[in-house]
């Protein structure tokens, strides 16, 4: 499973388990926000730099941005309560910067606040974050000069030889 995931996945459970009334919080870009008195979460993973880290074996320090995005429709005292849950929202992941050992470092970066959202009266506000983690490169490669290949009988059985082909370098 990629990082992202494993990322996108914790963020969401650390607010579902964290956050009272968030009942919906959505980890996939298309959704549905339904008009509803509880606040509606989003977690979106954006644009990812990397670089080589270590040389040694192959290892990349990657830092993704993260976006939570909160929706309310309660139709008073919308930006207080925005406000409110995002305190909330960054003291969990204050508590849990690395979110139990998925990544090296999470630091919000920017809050923006909007207050319509398409064709519904929906207060919004979006938390950035820059997420870093590191990933090994372990992929074994198969030896370059030895071809691999199955043969199938026409209806579908393989085909067992022990031929070997060499192929010449030059």
């Amino acid at each position: 499973m990629h990082p992202r995931i494993n990322i996108r996945n914790k963020i969401k459970e650390l607010i579902e388990n964290n956050i009272l009334g968030a009942k919906t919080v959505s980890i996939h870009r298309l959704r549905n926000i339904e008009t509803s008195p509880n606040p509606h979460f989003s977690v979106d993973t954006y644009r990812e730099t990397s670089e080589i880290y270590s040389q040694t074996k192959i290892t990349y320090r990657r830092n993704v941005q993260i976006a939570i995005t909160i929706a309310l429709a309660n139709g008073k005292n919308t930006d207080d309560d925005l406000d409110n849950l995002a305190q909330q929202v960054e003291n969990i992941l204050i508590l849990n910067d690395d979110l139990d050992g998925i990544c090296d470092s999470l630091t919000l970066t920017e809050t923006s606040v909007e207050l319509d959202l398409g064709n519904q009266t929906i207060g919004g506000l979006a938390m950035n974050f820059d997420c870093v983690y590191y990933t090994d490169h372990v992929q074994e490669f198969d030896d370059l000069e030895t071809v691999n290949f199955k043969l199938k009988h026409g209806d579908q059985s393989d085909v067992h030889s022990e031929t070997q082909i060499t192929i010449p370098t030059e």
